[in-house]
């Protein structure tokens, strides 16, 4: 197989072994095969398909394959089957084509020397006579998925529906999926095609596996598997990655420094949303005038400087006055600068948005899924069993190879949810409220039941209940009793809903009338707006907006953000490519879960028709397996060589090793994990910014009564009932609210006295908010706090964004930020507790690189509202912050494509021929692989302690630190002392620092780098000599990275690479070449390594 791409560091020896042992090359790689692997029989070789024609055409052995599978070729009389054709070493691609020219049959690889073809009866023969196969057999159904399939199925908890994904070695997936809806109706739902031979399909729970072991038996299936719906990544950078220049007490950076800043530059974001009205991204720039000059403001950046850089202790910011926020106008910039005003007039160019090919076209509301959720809750609710079984467990990877692996049960059941919301509504805390499973079996079951009964007869009625229980927001459930509003919040937060356009879009399937994909028409949608200052193009997948505080808005931040008057308070918190451009996917509308076209690989291809080159990704699930929407990633990035695409490692690490999604498993993308910041810098700046924010949210609310959450939005009825109950309880006076003038009389004045913030003390409001959070109702004395305090749970009922009082109270965050600096885990460079760890379900490595993602100060979303924001809320008082902090490997991702826009740029300028700008020698279009490349050879080690968990290992007491649950309690051991794989596992190569990497004129490294089109065959050898001249002093160590973008592989291998090339450094004495040392093989193993690339 061919194979491109390379990068030099300084020596590189790249070639393609043939050195391989006869048991490697005689095994077939397969997930469903015992251990993974299927060892070809020797005794059978060359003329098995021969002598064994009627034995193929039952199956192989008598198993449960029909004899041949009809009409998956457009034609109902061909008779077919799945064959692996296992070949000569070195005679795959002759092969290849051969069946392609002599046959037209199309085929794929699977390591090793097999390949997978859907062959017609007739030419079983011709194939098994070919001159260079040694093998042919037929494709077993038990091969055809995982053996943990079963096992995964029962472990999906509530939900009804199992959701599967089904690749064919036949392109007629359109036609299958509906045949297969004709003949399976009672038991599948959702079903459609993904691309011309993949189906994506929604299958009863309780019949999934009879399902699946039915369609395995197609001859036209190659591969099953449960698909997981991908969440976004959050928990809730410049001078770490940049390096600094010790004489800028502005932190500025030293690749910044050299002129190197996003110019030229576009990334793609697949993301919530993104508000265009922050002056991060609007075309009309404008900005609020700082409090104070921009030299007495606190030095902050997105990142903490490096250990090299000069410290700064944070200088006192501007007090917080109750003052109204500016006004302005959004065609005008304001400048006030040392004293100097006046306005610069900006040209605007309005951002036309892509709105052809959205969700709504692919995806319709279905009523049949609707009823079928509709069974599912209508099950749960009637029955005691149902509603008491215990769910969010998980497993713990103790070792690598999972060795030894912990089942964690779950802790919460759907009764024990419905209770909980009883409390947050009622506020009663006697415990007379506190129902059996019984009662709320006996309350709930004849209401549902009879709706399910009457859903034929009288479907507009049941529809009509189903969405009234499910509306667009949480607070429109006011209406309804205590219980019923409990029962129908729980339900919401576990996305059981039978409201066929429920907005979670659980119940929205394949469109019928959709027979192609999609195509975009509009100029809109094919041609990007290059005169908007920084979004070009936006495609309004799911909405046109963000929501408040949203993910997309923070990651675009972090990536290319960038206010044009360069003295706005936000511009300390630019992105890592802030001259770079945007061209976005929206991808949420206010939910959990990431929206795809069918085929999710389609916005990295949209976004590379755009023109950008890079495409980040904060989102992902938790499989981690080589999946067939994984091969769609690898499949985007072959196909365009020069497409990075970029995915977060996930935020799993609680789970052990193995703990990635099956994003980061694809081998062409660069897997991003988290790494910590120093904590002087989380408690000066990201802390304080949190604080900030927050506050300017709870005053936006809490000091107006106009506020929309008081009336049209529900809050005061909400407040009253559950402090009516809270106050009872502790037997203290309450009377109801009589409109938000009276509540807002009272809790305004807890948010305003002693608001100034210093950087080093903490104000009474921020006291009091801390007081909710912890406000245990049932353990207080009447004495102990104020009844009204209670508004807490309202935080819990649909009104966080209005009322972020958890997000507020620092203290809760420095408290768990002691620990974990006690512990030795959180400083910078350190592993964050959280980033998930590998290896790939096939041990690669993965995560490849970590950077920061805890915690990261970066562009504040205020949703819909068009609003613009451009203000630090530290030094002035606004009720529209333009910052926000979050945590996750979502945010270590945008702060490396950021970087990898650096890198694009360094390597078109030219930077890399003699050290400083030459276009007229750059690379006009580096590949995918350099860039990867580039970055692995950056990285600096990870330090600090890593933390592991144990069921053995606790305090003494037989309890866990504060911050754990369960059983499973931590300990630490230094990152340096695992073993070199285990620290590949556990975060990549190491922490990206991209000084160590790009060499610029005076630099005492010197990069050398090829970034090759040549095609390799099996058993070629590429030789790079280099001398170098005899010198004394203390050097730095010798990198060579080899990397190459790899074809996308089969969901059904267990050995996902198929370019296998071999890295080898040779060091020698003299130029003639005596060989002194062993030789240096790749990824610092003792033998070669067969799976990375």
């Amino acid at each position: 197989p061919q194979a491109e791409r390379m990068l030099l560091w300084l020596l590189l020896f790249r070639f393609a072994s043939s050195e391989h042992d006869d048991l490697h090359q005689r095994s077939i790689f397969l997930k469903g095969a015992p251990d993974g692997v299927f060892r070809v029989p020797h005794s059978q070789a060359k003329h098995f398909a021969h002598r064994d024609r009627v034995s193929l055409l039952d199956g192989g052995d008598g198993g449960e394959n029909e004899k041949c599978s009809r009409g998956y070729l457009g034609n109902e009389e061909v008779c077919a089957l799945q064959l692996l054709i296992h070949v000569d070493d070195g005679t795959v691609q002759e092969t290849e084509k051969r069946l392609l020219n002599d046959l037209r049959i199309s085929s794929s690889y699977l390591p090793h020397n097999t390949l997978v073809a859907y062959v017609p009866e007739a030419a079983v023969d011709q194939v098994s006579e070919m001159p260079n196969v040694l093998w042919i057999g037929v494709m077993k159904p038990e091969w055809k998925h995982e053996t943990t399939l079963k096992r995964r199925l029962r472990a999906l908890g509530r939900t009804p529906f199992a959701e599967l994904q089904i690749q064919l070695v036949a392109n007629d997936a359109r036609s299958l999926a509906n045949s297969w809806k004709s003949d399976m109706m009672r038991k599948v739902h959702r079903i459609g095609a993904i691309r011309a031979n993949a189906v994506s399909i929604s299958v009863r729970k309780k019949f999934a596996w009879q399902f699946i072991k039915l369609v395995r038996s197609h001859h036209a299936v190659h591969w099953i598997e449960l698909r997981e719906r991908p969440r976004f990544l959050n928990r809730q950078a410049s001078r770490s990655v940049l390096g600094s220049e010790s004489s800028h007490l502005d932190g500025s950076s030293i690749i910044w420094g050299k002129g190197i800043d996003g110019t030229g530059q576009k990334i793609g974001i697949h993301d919530t949303g993104l508000d265009i009205s922050h002056c991060f991204f609007s075309d009309a720039n404008v900005t609020s005038t700082p409090t104070s000059s921009p030299s007495t403001q606190s030095p902050v950046s997105s990142l903490s400087p490096s250990p090299t850089a000069m410290s700064y202790t944070p200088s006192p910011v501007a007090s917080i006055t109750n003052s109204p926020s500016t006004s302005f106008n959004p065609d005008v910039l304001n400048l006030r600068e040392k004293g100097k005003a006046g306005t610069l007039k900006l040209p605007k160019a309005e951002l036309e948005y892509c709105k052809e090919c959205k969700f709504t076209d692919s995806f319709v509301p279905s009523e049949e899924l609707a009823l079928s959720n509709l069974v599912a809750m209508n099950d749960t609710l009637c029955n005691v069993t149902l509603l008491d079984e215990l769910t969010g467990g998980y497993t713990y990877n103790i070792y690598p190879n999972n060795s030894m692996v912990i089942e964690v049960p779950g802790s919460s059941s759907m009764a024990d949810s419905i209770r909980d919301f009883i409390f947050r509504i009622s506020g009663n805390l006697d415990g007379s409220l506190n129902y059996t499973s019984e009662f709320l079996a006996s309350k709930f079951c004849p209401n549902i039941s009879r709706v399910l009964e009457t859903w034929n007869t009288s479907r507009v009625e049941s529809v009509a209940w189903c969405c009234s229980i499910d509306p667009s927001e949480k607070r429109m459930l006011d209406k309804f009793d205590m219980l019923d509003r409990a029962m129908a919040l729980a339900l919401r937060d576990n996305y059981m809903s039978c409201c066929p356009h429920s907005e979670s879009l659980v119940n929205y399937d394949f469109n019928p009338s959709e027979t192609e994909e999609c195509k975009f028409d509009s100029g809109a949608c094919l041609k990007p707006n290059v005169n908007h200052r920084k979004v070009e193009a936006y495609w309004a997948f799911v909405d046109d907006h963000d929501e408040i505080d949203g993910h997309g808005t923070h990651v675009s931040g972090s990536v290319a953000g960038h206010a044009a008057y360069e003295n706005s308070q936000v511009n300390a918190f630019k992105g890592m490519a802030f001259n770079a451009k945007l061209v976005f996917s929206d991808a949420g509308n206010g939910h959990e879960f990431v929206f795809t076209p069918p085929d999710p690989s389609r916005p990295m291809q949209w976004a590379y028709d755009m023109g950008a080159r890079i495409h980040t990704n904060s989102w992902g699930d938790s499989r981690n397996s080589y999946t067939i929407e994984t091969q769609y990633f690898d499949d985007v990035a072959y196909r365009n060589k020069d497409l990075l695409v970029l995915f977060a490692a996930g935020n799993d690490g609680s789970s052990g090793y193995g703990s990635l999604g099956s994003q980061p498993n694809a081998k062409n993308v660069l897997a991003v994990g988290a790494a910590a910041q120093p904590v002087d810098y989380d408690l000066s700046t990201s802390a304080t910014t949190q604080l900030a924010t927050h506050h300017a949210q709870l005053k936006k609310t809490l000091c107006n009564p106009d506020a929309p959450a008081w009336e049209s939005k529900g809050m005061l009825t909400a407040l009253n009932s559950a402090l009516t109950g809270i106050c009872s309880s502790l037997g203290q006076d309450f009377s109801a609210f009589s409109g938000p003038e009276e509540a807002v009389n009272y809790y305004c004045p807890l948010l305003i006295n002693n608001t100034a913030i210093n950087g080093t003390s903490y104000v009474e409001w921020e006291s009091w908010v801390c007081s909710l959070t912890t406000f245990n109702f049932s353990d207080i004395s009447p004495q102990a706090a104020d009844c009204r305090d209670g508004i807490k749970n309202l935080y819990f009922l649909g009104y966080a964004d209005e009322l972020p009082i958890y997000q507020a109270c620092i203290q809760r965050y420095e408290r768990n930020l002691g620990v974990q600096a006690a512990a030795g885990v959180h400083a910078e460079r350190n592993l964050a507790t959280f980033s998930s760890r590998g290896p790939t379900g096939d041990g690669r490595i993965k995560p490849d690189i970590t950077a920061p993602g805890y915690y990261v100060v970066s562009s504040r979303s205020n949703g819909p509202d068009p609003a613009h924001q451009c203000t630090d809320a530290r030094f002035t008082e606004t009720s529209q912050p333009g910052l926000l902090t979050m945590a996750g490997t979502s945010m270590a991702t945008p702060i490396t494509a950021g970087s990898m826009a650096l890198v694009r740029q360094y390597y078109v300028e030219g930077f890399h021929i003699n050290g400083e700008k030459f276009p007229a020698k750059g690379i006009a279009s580096p590949s995918s692989a350099l860039l990867k490349a580039t970055a692995v050879a950056s990285a600096v080690p990870i330090s600090g302690n890593v933390r592991f968990r144990d069921i053995n290992v606790n305090d003494g007491n037989n309890t866990c630190s504060y911050d754990e649950t369960g059983d499973l309690c931590p300990f630490y051991q230094k990152f340096a002392l695992q073993d070199e794989s285990t620290q590949r596992f556990l975060g990549g190569f190491g922490f990206l620092y991209l000084p160590h990497a790009l060499w610029f004129k005076g630099d005492s490294h010197r990069l050398y780098v090829v970034d090759s089109n040549a095609t390799l065959n099996s058993g070629d050898v590429f030789r790079f000599k280099i001398n170098f001249p005899n010198t004394t002093g203390t050097h730095r160590p010798l990198r060579v990275v080899l990397t190459w973008t790899d074809p996308p592989s089969s969901p059904a291998a267990s050995k996902a690479l198929v370019n296998d090339l071999d890295l080898k450094v040779r060091c020698a004495s003299s130029p003639a070449g005596l060989e002194i040392v062993s030789p240096h093989l790749g990824n610092g193993g003792s033998q070669r390594d067969s799976r990375n690339n």
